[in-house]
């Protein structure tokens, strides 16, 4: 999560055989043929349980431009890469000028893991999936961020949802980003954007972005600033995964909310109307495409109600973890929360977010 210090159809085309989707296995049934399709699955959140441990754990201080970033692409790499299944795999480097913090006005050089499932029809129409896996130098012991939630959590799903697209076919692309230097300014996002065409981002399908998803109380998914007009109606085209992902949660029985935007314009900054996130990697994308935000925070939380504020576990000292290494690592997030708590929210975001993409790309399964 990027902190803003201010404060002021029709049936698709191609059929879609395994979109019920259950932890302990898959039947999936065509409607028209009624051709039942049996698919075994692992236990949701397990993959991605262990990515994020693992960043943790041994790449704390995964700041931007450091050696140990580089060494947690190389690390998130190998996670998002399963032997010779055609999907392309590589780090895509890029260079800025950091704006503040104790690198403020040297040059950083970053890096993307960017993964390619290519789509079987030629549509050339492509869906974006992305999560950073740096993490913040807001604190003087930033080196000893272990960031957890700020993003090991979104990094581990992302991961798995590689893994269960391995080797399944999709109608269209899905390119599967890991961020660099999101903390520094949406860096690795903004280098991602920059690299894409034209006819890219007219054939984008949108993007969804995973941050933060263990510390807070509640699990929301918002759309972004294109999701209303100058008079203030709602541009369904541009909140379309949103409203897909709440169905989903909603058949899976996962809770599942929307920035309920509580405080009146004007109050707090930067505002974000109904519905509507903040702060992190879909913000690169949101002027060009639908976008959806995943996050675990309470934005029914004041004083702000700007979702900066988490949680009110009396165990979360100043209702946050985000930035701050003595309390946004695996000991004391294990301790306020439970030991069952980041298996448990990997699995539910893993759930609703694979059959997210298992929709908009027209899979054939789910591995």
């Amino acid at each position: 999560m990027l902190q803003i210090i201010a404060k002021q159809t029709s049936k698709q085309t191609m059929k879609i055989m395994a979109v019920a989707i259950m932890v302990a296995g898959v039947a999936a049934c065509n409607d028209d043929d009624s051709e039942a399709v049996f698919v075994t699955v692992p236990t949701y959140g397990e993959y991605g349980t262990d990515t994020a441990l693992t960043l943790a754990r041994d790449y704390p201080g995964r700041y931007m431009g450091s050696s140990t970033e580089l060494a947690a692409a190389q690390y998130m790499k190998q996670r998002m890469t399963f032997g010779d299944n055609g999907d392309e795999v590589i780090l895509q480097p890029f260079t800025f000028v950091a704006s503040r913090g104790p690198f403020a006005d040297q040059s950083i050089t970053s890096q993307n893991v960017v993964v390619t499932h290519e789509g079987t029809e030629n549509t050339g129409r492509t869906l974006y999936v992305g999560a950073h896996y740096d993490s913040a130098t807001q604190y003087p012991n930033y080196i000893e961020l272990e960031g957890l939630d700020d993003n090991a959590s979104g990094s581990g799903v992302l991961s798995e949802l590689v893994y269960h697209f391995n080797g399944v076919n999709t109608a269209d692309t899905i390119k599967f980003v890991a961020f660099g230097s999101e903390e520094g300014g949406l860096q690795g996002s903004k280098a991602f954007v920059e690299s894409l065409s034209q006819d890219e981002i007219d054939n984008a399908i949108g993007m969804i972005n995973l941050d933060s998803l263990l510390t807070g109380d509640n699990m929301y998914a918002n759309a972004g600033d294109n999701s209303y007009d100058d008079d203030g109606n709602e541009i369904a085209a541009n909140v379309k995964l949103r409203e897909a992902a709440l169905r989903i949660a909603n058949e899976l029985n996962l809770g599942l909310q929307v920035n309920p935007a509580i405080i009146p314009p004007g109050e707090t900054e930067p505002y974000k109307p109904l519905g509507v996130g903040c702060c992190s990697d879909q913000e690169s994308f949101d002027s060009i495409m639908p976008v959806v935000a995943f996050e675990a925070t309470n934005w029914s939380l004041g004083p702000d109600f700007d979702g900066y504020t988490q949680t009110d576990n009396p165990d979360i000292p100043g209702g946050y973890s985000w930035h701050n290494p003595d309390v946004d690592n695996e000991a004391v997030l294990t301790q306020a929360l439970g030991e069952e708590r980041i298996k448990q929210r990997m699995s539910a975001f893993a759930q609703i977010v694979t059959k997210l993409i298992a929709e908009q790309v027209q899979a054939e399964s789910i591995r």
